[in-house]
C-alpha cells in the first residue's frame, strides 16, 4: 500500500472529523485519515488524497451530539489505532481536521512519515512483543547470567548474576554444571555471553 522508500518529506497524514450529518453515511460522526501529498512545488501546498488509511465511526450522534465530545472520541479512536495527534483541530465546513503521525500499534515506536499507523515490521510484526511487555518481562523474568571471573581467583571461577533480584554468586568451573541444573530447575533462564 505504501512505498517505504519514498522520500520522508513527501509523507504526511491528516485526520478528518465529519460532524455534519449531510456528509455522513450513518447518524454518527466519523474520523478518516488520508495521506497528504504535495501539490506542485510549493512546500506548503498539501492536499489529502487517495483512499482512507484509517476510518472509524464515533458513538456520538452528529445531529445532536457535542462537537467537543466528537473530537475527544475521535482522538481516542485515532490513538487506539496508533496515530499521534500533532496540533489542534482546525475547523472546516463539515467538521474539523488535524495532522496526525503514525506509530506502531504494538510497541509505540514512531514510524515517522514512512508508513501508515500499523506495525514496525521487522521487530514487532515478527515476534509480537511490545516494548512494555518486554520491559515487564525483563523486570520479572528470572535470569542467571554466567560470566568468567578470573579476578575472583583464576580461570576456574565464574560469576553468576541473578535478575531481577540483583544478587550474585561465585561458582568453580567444576561445580558449574550442577549450578546450571539447579538454576534451570528453579526457573532461571541461563545466559552465557
Amino acid at each position: 500500500m505504501y512505498d517505504a522508500c519514498m522520500d520522508q518529506t513527501q509523507r504526511r497524514f491528516t485526520a478528518w472529523l465529519t460532524t455534519d450529518p449531510i456528509g455522513l453515511t450513518t447518524p454518527y460522526a466519523d474520523v478518516v485519515v488520508l495521506q497528504d501529498e504535495l501539490e506542485a512545488d510549493d512546500p506548503n501546498a498539501w492536499a489529502s488524497t487517495g483512499d482512507p488509511v484509517f476510518t472509524a465511526n464515533t458513538t456520538i450522534n452528529a445531529a445532536t451530539g457535542d462537537p467537543e465530545d466528537m473530537e475527544r472520541q475521535a482522538v481516542e479512536l485515532l490513538t487506539a489505532a496508533g496515530w499521534v495527534i500533532e496540533g489542534k483541530w482546525e475547523g472546516y465546513t463539515t467538521g474539523g481536521y488535524v495532522r496526525v503521525r503514525p506509530t506502531c500499534k504494538t510497541c509505540g515506536d514512531d514510524l515517522g512519515e514512512m508508513y501508515a499507523a500499523g506495525y514496525c515490521g521487522d521487530s514487532c510484526a515478527r515476534d509480537g512483543w511490545s516494548k512494555q511487555a518486554k520491559q515487564e518481562q525483563a523486570e520479572t523474568e528470572k535470569v542467571a547470567t554466567i560470566t568468567p571471573a578470573p579476578s575472583l581467583g583464576g580461570a576456574e571461577f565464574y560469576r553468576i548474576d541473578y535478575a531481577p533480584s540483583g544478587t550474585r554468586s561465585v561458582a568453580r568451573a567444576t561445580d558449574l554444571t550442577d549450578w546450571i541444573a539447579d538454576l534451570t530447575k528453579a526457573g532461571y533462564r541461563i545466559v552465557r555471553p
